[in-house]
Parts: structure tokens; sequence; C-alpha cells
């Protein structure tokens, strides 16, 4: 383990517990911000390439849906998917039952279960902030049919920890290789992993550097500043027929991967 990964793994140790009265922030900001607004297309876009792959009827499930603003891509899809949303905290669920129609179940990644495996899984954002992220993946993978699968994102480059990380309740950061390995060794096939956000990792390093953990905590990055706001958002546009076309994006904030559970297992 690395000098980066050491010292979150540290720091992490004295992350609270996410806040889940920060749902009613994010549900204002999600419609806004450039960054909810570029992972939803991108999320999105992905979501309807797989759509075809999965027919008619097929099973969905988005854990840790939160305010449901990706769960609605879910309901939408073609196909005439059933979708389920999951999470741990009821404020998240209340926000998202006045956006979509679809069943929504309070729970836990690391063990929920359900009678009827699924096809897809959708789960962005949320492994950073599980203590035991690999028996978080195991059950997701129990939640799949063999050969089901899975879209996950997480937050890039432990380099990049910051007060942000700690006020969000991030236990960690990931490497590629690391994400890699972890969905490998929980019974899965990564079938592609790319980094995104690439814009934003010049500017969140530098805020790093010259700050560090100096700042206070707080979710100040999450603010929409007009002008800065949209220009972001174009220039992570760049980035969609990149991966729609499934090139790997070589750095940037964030992690996506799309993987299959193995059939064997």
């Amino acid at each position: 383990m690395g000098r980066d990964a050491l010292g979150q793994a540290a720091k992490a140790r004295d992350v609270p517990p996410f806040d889940p009265s920060a749902y009613t922030g994010l549900l204002e900001r999600e419609g806004r911000h450039f960054w909810f607004r570029a992972r939803k297309r991108l999320v999105g876009e992905l979501l309807r390439q797989i759509a075809p792959r999965l027919g008619r009827g097929f099973r969905a499930v988005e854990a840790g849906c939160g305010n449901g603003d990706l769960l609605g891509i879910l309901e939408g899809m073609s196909g005439h998917p059933l979708a389920v949303g999951i999470d741990l905290f009821h404020e998240g669920l209340l926000h998202a039952r006045r956006r979509v129609s679809c069943p929504l179940v309070r729970g836990d990644v690391r063990d929920i279960a359900f009678r009827k495996p699924f096809d897809l899984v959708l789960l962005c954002d949320v492994l950073e902030h599980v203590d035991d992220d690999r028996a978080a993946l195991e059950n997701v993978r129990r939640l799949l049919r063999p050969g089901g699968i899975l879209l996950i994102t997480v937050p890039a480059h432990p380099v990049l920890w910051s007060a942000f990380d700690a006020a969000a309740g991030h236990r960690r950061r990931y490497t590629r290789d690391a994400l890699e390995l972890k969905l490998l060794r929980t019974g899965f096939s990564v079938d592609y992993l790319t980094h995104f956000m690439a814009p934003l990792f010049p500017l969140v390093w530098l805020k790093r550097r010259l700050a560090g953990l100096c700042l206070p905590t707080g979710r100040g990055d999450l603010a929409v500043v007009p002008l800065v706001n949209g220009l972001l958002e174009r220039l992570l546009a760049a980035e969609f027929p990149m991966v729609r076309a499934r090139r790997r994006i070589p750095f940037g904030s964030s992690l996506l991967a799309l993987a299959s559970r193995n059939a064997r297992l």
C-alpha cells in the first residue's frame, strides 16, 4: 500500500458517517450542478447501450439510490424494465418517491436480499461510503443473475483525498487497479473500466496541493457558480463520445466500470 493510500486509510477512520440531512441540499443541486448533470448524462448513455442486451421486462436495481436522480433513468429505459431503488436512509427515499413511481426499499447494500435476481445493478458513488466494500460487492454479486451487469462509479485517486471527502463521509478513493482487483476478487469480470471527469483532475489536485486538509469541512465544492458551472459542463461533454465508444480515459477524478457476474459463481 502506497503512502497516499495509507494516509487515506488513517483519515478514513475519523470520517463521520454520511449525514442523511445532506439529501435536501443535494436535491437542489442535482439538477443544476455540472458534476451531477455530467454523471447523469454519461450513465444514461451507457444504460441505453446496455438495454438491448437485457431484453424486455428486465429487472434493474439502483443500490444507494439517494434522492432518485439516476433511478429515474432506470425507470425510463427502453424494454419496460422493473426498476427498484434501495437506500439506507429514509430521508433519501422520501425525496425519491416524489421523482419515481417504482418500488423503493430501505436496506443496506451489504446484506439486502431479494427472492429473484436482477439483470442490472447500478452502484453510483456508493461504495466509497461503505466500511467493508468487499462485503458490499459480494452482496451486489448475489443480487445479480449469472452474466448480469454492474455499472459502478467511485471517486478516483487517493492523492486527491481532501476535506470534501471527509465531509461527504467517504472511506476511501480508488485507483483504477484497486477497483479492478476488488471487482475480480468478488466474482466479477471487468468489461470496461475508465477514469472520467478528466477536466476536474488538475483543478482538484491543485486545490489539494494549495490547501490540503486545512480547508474547513463542508460541501463548498458543490456550490453552483454559473459561469464556471457552464464551462465545466461543456468540457466534460467531450468525454461522452469516448465512453460511448468504450475508450479508456487515462486520468480523471472519478472511475467508471461495467462488470459482469461470473457465470460460475
